[in-house]
């Protein structure tokens, strides 16, 4: 007690709350321990206010730095606290001759990173002074800054400052917090002299000796575990980290701190779904920690959820302003899900409030790239390669953009420091892309940095490659892409660099899989698969597990290619199946190592049942396969070099698919916009003006009229599609002539899943659960939505509506619940998210959204039809699908749907409703559905304004004298047809019909 009595009277801090206490204990009788207790509360009560002298703020500065977590005000409120001792004009005083000898040998970057937060908390005289001491510091830092990780993503660099106490209301917005407190002084004490080594001295070793010591001298002192932590975390021993966190916890489980710092911790060790888990436990303590929703929302990242990281960014930013880390992450989530301007944005505040964040430089450089604003992004990867040579993934950047780039605006000789300045890096395309790279060789050399050497050597071995593919003899350039891709694989390690070696071992698969050395790709090919094995066998997070199986899946289609040369087609078809069907589960029901996948022989009697063939493409990264399926036979794979007699015609057809799509996206994303814009589509616009010639093209390279002429002598007049990857964005039915009947599965196993429950034909008396025209909030009306949905009820005798306000999500689930319905027709939006393709959408009423994730927990099986004919179903972005493609009609499926009639793309109100009617009148006359489907599409494209009229002459006799509902609009169109050429076919277009597609089993 003694002990501990001298240790509060030298404190330097007035602990006047803890002095009253012990005074207070004196008075209540408690023997000798409550004399001294009252004898040493009143003498700190009685010490005279003498001013801090140099050694008490040198102690007291770091406490002060950890209160910039908490807001201005618990700064103000601490320095208060203390103003009997230190005015401000005495903390600045201090601060100058304290910023002489930091400036003279700079502390860790730790410190000066508190520093400058420090200065972002308000615009009083100390914080400004300190946050300008951190930029002067960082400067110096600069200069002797060691080379950069390859990854240029950023994120958290260190857990929170420590205040203790429970979650409460407040938190980094400012609410009032008490400082912290410990009934032992030398519990404090300890603590204390354990932030000042860590902080200010930066000796993380000495730090843990201190720490160690304390929690054995003072083992139920939460906060000492706590910061016991936060050293072992700055040693990179995050394991022990959350084992000390986890008993900071035990003792005080409503520390959100401490679950803050453990969440850190633990996405450090890759269990981004712990962290999460404990980021969600302290802001449930207190939702206001801005630097908990960061941290959150960069979990969240890593583990492919952008959207929600966005979110995460938001709400922190929301609570604090002034967090740069939170912008930058926000910008990298933003970049991920194609906002790039937006991204843009977030990297421009970030910067705003440290300009000398070389990866915030870096990655807004990546979004002005990925905007086409290549020389601005040369600009940006400059800035970060001035304030840090060294920085690789900068200088892999920067290649990128001036190789893109058109011309040179901004030269080296304004943007690099002098020792920078080549020449070289002023050229553009691929020479200029080359000399960035081996510009940051010379920066990045594999001695110093053998990560950044690897990716430098990866990132020159890409640009041979790409060149070769431009060239009339690309070999030469194949070759170097070797010999450079064996480079970076000669200094990327496994254990250091194992996706950045992945990487490489799979370029240099594909390259020597060009170059004819099939026997050596086939080798790469299974050192990059055992690496991707162990790699995913290691990783602690089951949703890290799914995104490496996904982000690495060519080695799988790699596999294909090699079995097709080797003269294994039914080896390439089953790899195929198995792929897809991978593909599916992951995205769907998570991270599953064995994946269920059907034989051949059980596959083809599924695909070639009675006059059915099966046409399954598959695609690479080197090449676009077709098998055909017909019945009793192995199937037969249709390769460019067939019959061309073009050079390299596998990478021929490769490059002409890859670039139709490309414009075909374009277009499609230009032409949405301006449909936006509007509110009324343009028939002009090259999209739908081209699409005839367009799909013409598709055609050819998909090499169609080779397929028929396999088709010409069978008695086939039925097809099952199975596209692969962007495929399934396009409207390949349109390729096929009328005879066939069309349907798609996403995998033959989906299919022959669905065929072992059959459920019965459609008739009018199966029940129909119509859900129609919820009115969306931020959606516009789909103009003729009612009057199918009422059209259709007509031709139903059991019908249950659930209708504009109506259609919420509980409602909605509740009546899918019940199991009593076959079909279900749905008048609405959907949309597809490309990140999370399980996050595919339903619009509902209001804001109210039904996701492919809620739909697959739902008992679907008994349903034979579903029709989301008004919904754009296929994706409305410019990315390219890598792994394949799963959305509300893979997630129906694997629901248990048995079809589903969609749309790739929003068609005329007008031409939607009367197609989907005339669809079910077939199928209603005992049509099975894939014919019904071509008999209504088939009309739809010849019919002329004549005929047009008797449709809606028949709609209208449906329907009472005295309906005010339908009725008017019916008359309404009739009025306009018959203004109309009655010979005029107004859609023949293939815009009005060629979207419609039906997936899934017929059975």
């Amino acid at each position: 007690m003694r002990f501990s009595r001298d240790r509060l009277l030298r404190s330097p801090r007035p602990h006047r709350e803890l002095a009253s206490r012990m005074v207070r204990l004196g008075e209540l009788g408690c023997g000798k321990i409550g004399e001294l207790a009252h004898q040493s509360g009143t003498q700190k009560l009685a010490q005279p206010p003498s001013p801090l002298t140099e050694a008490e703020f040198e102690s007291l500065f770091p406490e002060l730095l950890q209160q910039r977590y908490q807001g201005c005000e618990v700064v103000r409120e601490w320095l208060q606290e203390l103003e009997s001792r230190a005015q401000e004009r005495d903390w600045l005083d201090w601060l100058e001759k304290a910023g002489e000898t930091w400036l003279a040998n700079p502390p860790e970057a730790r410190f000066v990173q508190a520093l400058q937060e420090f200065g972002n908390l308000g615009d009083f005289p100390l914080a400004q002074r300190v946050g300008d001491l951190g930029q002067q510091l960082q400067e110096r830092l600069r200069v002797n800054q060691p080379p950069s990780s390859p990854s240029g993503t950023g994120g958290i660099t260190s857990p929170m400052a420590h205040q203790g106490g429970t979650g409460g209301s407040s938190g980094e917005t400012g609410g009032s917090q008490e400082s912290v407190t410990f009934e032992n002084p030398e519990a404090e004490e300890a603590w204390r002299r354990i932030g000042q080594i860590l902080f200010m001295a930066g000796d993380d070793e000495a730090a843990l000796i201190l720490a160690n010591e304390a929690i054995e001298s003072f083992p139920d002192e939460e906060l000492l575990w706590a910061v016991h932590g936060e050293v072992l975390y700055y040693l990179g021993r995050y394991e022990e980290a959350v084992a000390s966190y986890d008993r900071a916890l035990f003792l005080n489980p409503n520390d959100a701190t401490a679950l803050c710092n453990r969440g850190l911790a633990l996405s450090n060790l890759g269990r981004y779904e712990e962290a999460v888990a404990s980021y969600d436990r302290a802001l449930f303590l207190n939702s206001n920690l801005a630097q908990a929703w960061s941290n959150r929302g960069l979990a969240l990242y890593y583990l492919g959820r952008h959207q929600e990281a966005v979110a995460n960014c938001d709400r922190a930013l929301f609570l604090n302003p002034n967090l740069a880390q939170a912008s930058s992450n926000r910008g990298n989530a933003l970049s991920e899900v194609g906002r790039h301007e937006e991204a843009v944005a977030s990297y421009d505040r970030a910067l705003f409030l440290n300009p000398n964040d070389e990866k915030a430089w870096s990655n807004r450089g990546s979004a002005l790239k990925n905007l086409g604003r290549y020389e601005e992004a040369v600009a940006s990867y400059d800035r970060a390669l001035f304030l840090n040579p060294n920085f690789a993934q900068a200088w892999g950047n920067r290649g990128n953009a001036a190789g893109n780039s058109r011309g040179c605006f901004y030269s080296v000789t304004l943007s690099l420091s002098p020792h920078l300045q080549n020449p070289a890096l002023d050229q553009r395309g691929y020479e200029g892309k080359v000399a960035s790279y081996e510009e940051g060789l010379k920066h990045c050399p594999p001695d110093r940095d053998p990560e950044g050497a690897g990716l430098l050597n990866y990132c020159i071995g890409r640009a041979h490659y790409v060149r070769g593919g431009q060239d009339a003899n690309p070999y030469p350039f194949w070759r170097k892409a070797a010999t450079r891709y064996n480079a970076a694989l000669d200094t990327l390690s496994e254990t250091h660099s194992p996706e950045e070696r992945l990487k490489a071992l799979r370029e240099l698969s594909r390259v020597l899989f060009e170059l004819g050395q099939l026997e050596e790709a086939a080798e790469v090919r299974r050192q990059g698969s055992d690496l991707l094995r162990r790699l995913i066998q290691q990783s602690p997070s089951p949703g890290k597990q799914r995104l490496l199986a996904l982000e690495f899946i060519d080695f799988q289609q790699l596999t294909v290619d090699l079995e097709c040369q080797d003269g294994n087609p039914v080896a390439a078809l089953m790899l195929a199946e198995q792929g897809k069907n991978s593909c599916l589960r992951w995205w769907l029901s998570g991270w599953m190592e064995e994946i269920p996948s059907p034989d051949f022989p059980s596959l083809q009697q599924y695909l070639c049942r009675e006059k059915t063939a099966s046409v399954y493409w598959h695609i690479s990264p080197s090449a676009l396969t077709t098998f055909l399926l017909k019945p009793n036979q192995d199937p037969i794979p249709l390769l460019a070099s067939d019959e061309s007699e073009a050079s390299f015609p596998r990478l021929r057809q490769l490059r002409e698919w890859e670039d139709w799509t490309d414009n075909w996206k374009r277009d499609y994303q230009d032409y949405r916009s301006d449909k936006s814009e509007s509110d009324s589509p343009s028939r002009d616009h090259p999209w739908r003006r081209d699409m005839v010639s367009r799909l013409q093209q598709l055609g050819e390279i998909l090499r169609i009229e080779a397929l028929l002429a396999e088709l010409a002598d069978e008695e086939i007049d039925h097809l099952i599609l199975l596209p692969h990857r962007d495929l399934h964005l396009f409207p390949l039915e349109a390729l096929f002539p009328p005879k066939y009947s069309l349907i798609r599965l996403p995998s033959a196993q989906v299919g022959m899943t669905l065929a072992q429950q059959p459920v019965p034909p459609i008739t009018s008396e199966a029940p129909l659960l119509l859900v129609g025209y919820p009115d969306s909030q931020g959606f516009s009306p789909l103009e003729f939505a009612e009057v199918e949905a009422e059209s259709l009820s007509l031709r139903f005798e059991r019908v249950r509506p659930l209708c504009g306000p109506q259609v919420r999500q509980g409602s909605l689930c509740d009546e899918l619940r019940k199991g009593e319905y076959r079909l279900m027709h749905f008048t609405g939006h959907g949309g597809y998210d490309f990140d999370a393709p399980d996050q595919s959408w339903l619009a509902l009423s209001g804001e109210e959204f039904l996701r492919v994730r809620e739909l697959l927990d739902l008992p679907l099986s008994g349903y034979r039809l579903v029709s989301l004919a008004a919904c754009e179903t296929a994706i409305t972005g410019q990315k390219s699908i890598t792994t394949d493609y799963v959305g509300l009609s893979s997630g129906l499926l694997m629901a248990g749907v048995s079809m589903l009639l969609s749309t790739l793309w929003t068609v005329e109100s007008a031409a939607s409703m009367v197609l989907t009617l005339k669809f079910y009148e077939q199928v209603l006359a005992g049509v099975p559905e894939p014919l019904a489907l071509a008999q209504a599409k088939h009309w739809l494209s010849h019919c002329d304004v004549a005929q047009l009229r008797e449709f809606y002459e028949a709609e209208l006799e449906r329907y009472k004298l005295d309906d005010v509902r339908v009725r008017p609009f019916l008359l309404d169109q009739l009025d306009f047809l018959a203004e109309r050429d009655p010979n005029a076919q107004p859609y023949s277009h293939p815009y009005y019909w060629a979207a419609f597609t039906l997936t899934g089993d017929k059975t």
